[in-house]
């Protein structure tokens, strides 16, 4: 699995500095009861003043995990504009999938993981999106990344996809449209030129993904 993910925030909650607290370390602040004259707050010892600037330096690398997920390794994401790569896809109900057998029409593809969070709560607008579409020159396809090929074929069964869905052993597909964390969609129109690149939870972009998906048909 992929450290750079949408499962980064968890990976965050769960690491802690071993340098942003001393041992024994004392917490320093209001007294249990505050009297006329007295002085509510106590100045911090030297150890706990020289803690707070390797607590913002922490801070700061885990600010760096979470914004790498664009940008590990690989080749470049694929950018609107350009043409789709060609592939060639094994699909789980036997038949095969490329962008050859979908010229002339509109192409959403979508690369996700059955254990990625953000992939879980997208599949339902897609599969809403393909039902208002059906009868429409546009495909929706989704490649399984990042995973093993059971998981992956158990994620979608869970969730009853109804267009075409495929594993990419390997990641080789992924590798060539610069994807290296799920879910990556690209909206890609009959010509084969990518109209729309976007990373993370579509399900939190509901109007622009329509919209998106209306400017390929």
């Amino acid at each position: 699995m992929s450290l750079t993910s949408c499962c980064n925030v968890k990976l965050a909650q769960r690491f802690v500095c071993p340098l942003s607290r001393v041992p024994g370390q004392k917490l320093f602040g209001l007294r249990g009861r505050v009297g006329v004259g007295e002085r509510a707050w106590q100045k911090p010892p030297l150890m706990m003043k020289l803690a707070m600037p390797v607590k913002n330096l922490c801070f700061t690398f885990l600010l760096a995990v979470l914004l790498s997920a664009c940008s590990e390794g690989g080749k470049p994401l694929l950018q609107v504009g350009e043409k789709a790569a060609p592939f060639t896809l094994e699909l789980l109900d036997g038949g095969i999938g490329s962008m050859e057998n979908y010229s002339g029409k509109g192409l959403v593809i979508t690369f996700m993981s059955s254990w990625c969070p953000c992939s879980n709560e997208s599949l339902p607008l897609m599969k809403q999106a393909h039902a208002r579409h059906k009868d429409d020159p546009v495909v929706f396809l989704m490649v399984g990344i990042q995973d093993s090929r059971s998981k992956f074929e158990g994620f979608v069964k869970k969730w009853e996809v109804p267009f075409p869905t495929g594993y990419d052993k390997g990641d080789r597909i992924a590798n060539d449209y610069g994807v290296s964390a799920p879910p990556t969609t690209f909206f890609i129109d009959k010509n084969g030129i990518v109209k729309r690149a976007f990373y993370g939870n579509i399900a939190k972009k509901p109007d622009e993904f329509r919209q998106w998906v209306k400017e390929i048909i």
